[in-house]
């Protein structure tokens, strides 16, 4: 009797642990990679680049770039990932993309971009389920947009099979415009819990993040 009952608490036990470990992963607040990245020290930070399906590689920098008014990072003094046109062919793309992601929980994507010169394309962010190929546009810019840093807001929801969340990942893709002059960039990338409409309490944790954006590399 008492070895049955020791086997029906360790079962009980285990079906315990296995729900609390789905819960962790999939209705926890955490986000399964780096919730903040700032490309300092050139570093993509659980972001990769897409190895097949685009025409090249996004590149990390940390210089100005004088001819479209970029001076350096977001906040000064670190690194950004950047598309120059120059030397590349009309809607070439390059595609970064995220690990992969799951959670019940819908998370705001902010990050600031930067879009200047005649000939620049557009930027995109999309969403594509692990395992397929259609994406699902979440957001866009497209041309020109002055001298200067913006900040993006995207809300971002794992798609459901009935109430199981699929994995999916978050791709950032730059397309080239109608000629060689023309920059994109992104940095300052952070996911946050919740909404984007819930934006007070996100637009604090993202300075907060920024303010320690050493300990997030």
């Amino acid at each position: 009797m008492t070895g049955t009952c020791r086997e029906v608490g360790s079962t009980l036990w285990v079906h315990v642990w296995l729900i609390l470990t789905w819960a962790t992963v999939f209705v926890g607040p955490q986000v399964p990679f780096a919730s903040n990245c700032n490309f300092d020290g050139e570093l993509l930070c659980g972001f990769v680049q897409q190895s097949v399906g685009d025409d090249f590689d996004w590149e990390v920098g940390s210089g100005a770039v004088e001819a479209l008014g970029l001076s350096g990072d977001h906040t000064g003094g670190g690194s950004y990932a950047y598309l120059n046109t120059t030397g590349k062919t009309r809607s070439q793309t390059a595609i970064l993309r995220s690990m992969q992601l799951a959670s019940l929980t819908p998370h705001c994507l902010t990050f600031y971009y930067y879009m200047a010169g005649a000939d620049v394309g557009s930027l995109a962010v999309l969403q594509q389920r692990v395992g397929e190929q259609r994406r699902t546009e979440l957001w866009s810019v497209e041309g020109d947009q002055g001298h200067g840093w913006k900040r993006a807001k995207v809300d971002v929801t794992s798609p459901l099979d009935g109430n199981t969340p699929m994995a999916y990942r978050i791709n950032f893709d730059a397309v080239v415009g109608s000629g060689e002059l023309g920059l994109i960039a992104i940095d300052d990338v952070v996911f946050v819990n919740g909404p984007c409409d819930s934006d007070g309490k996100a637009a604090l944790k993202v300075q907060l993040k920024n303010q320690h954006r050493d300990h997030f590399r």
